[in-house]
């Protein structure tokens, strides 16, 4: 039951960030605020999936697909995913917690599961400037990408209310994770929130 209220309040903070996200790009949250006033305990009815789906269409347009193999916008997300995924692995073995054991995400291949869960309320970080390189008119995964997308690591975040850097709000996170599970508190854990 704790993990499960863990999960919901990450994918609670993950509409939030996506929806403010679509806000300040001048596009329609509506859909993704109401779905969020829907997410229960563990995410039985995969609403993340459901937010996921509409945010794309919104942020890249209806002819957008997610696709980890594709080119342009995807490889760009790609990119920037794998460094926040390393950045929250590391945190987390910092913290004493096993990556490979997720809250959600369980893969017997994939060691990072529980970086899988933690990183999904910083995706939109990486949404946000993948949309302004690809407005900027850099389509490619190219060197000059690589560095804007890489910078990201140094942005500025929340947490508890205060601003840190990305890698020490992280910590953070991962410590509030160790005392929530120790205790059997799900409101000990508390999100990394991103400043757009």
């Amino acid at each position: 039951p704790v993990k499960k209220q863990i999960w919901k309040s990450v994918v609670q903070v993950k509409i939030d960030h996506q929806a403010d996200l679509l806000e300040i790009k001048g596009k329609s949250s509506h859909r993704l605020r109401a779905l969020r006033s829907k997410v229960r305990s563990g995410d039985p009815d995969n609403i993340e999936a459901q937010a996921a789906n509409d945010y794309w269409k919104e942020l890249f347009g209806s002819h957008f697909r997610r696709d980890q193999k594709a080119e342009g916008i995807n490889s760009m997300l790609n990119y920037g995913y794998a460094l926040i995924r390393a950045a929250t692995a590391r945190a987390l073995a910092g913290s004493g917690l096993n990556t490979a054991v997720g809250l959600f995400h369980r893969n017997q291949y994939n060691h990072y599961c529980l970086a899988d869960d933690l990183m999904e309320v910083i995706r939109p970080l990486v949404d946000a400037k993948v949309y302004d390189l690809f407005e900027g008119k850099m389509p490619d995964l190219d060197l000059k990408a690589k560095r804007e997308l890489l910078s990201l690591l140094q942005s500025e975040v929340e947490f508890s209310e205060q601003c840190y850097y990305l890698s020490h709000a992280l910590q953070r996170s991962s410590a509030s994770l160790v005392l929530a599970l120790q205790n059997h508190d799900p409101r000990l854990f508390q999100s990394v929130r991103i400043i757009l």
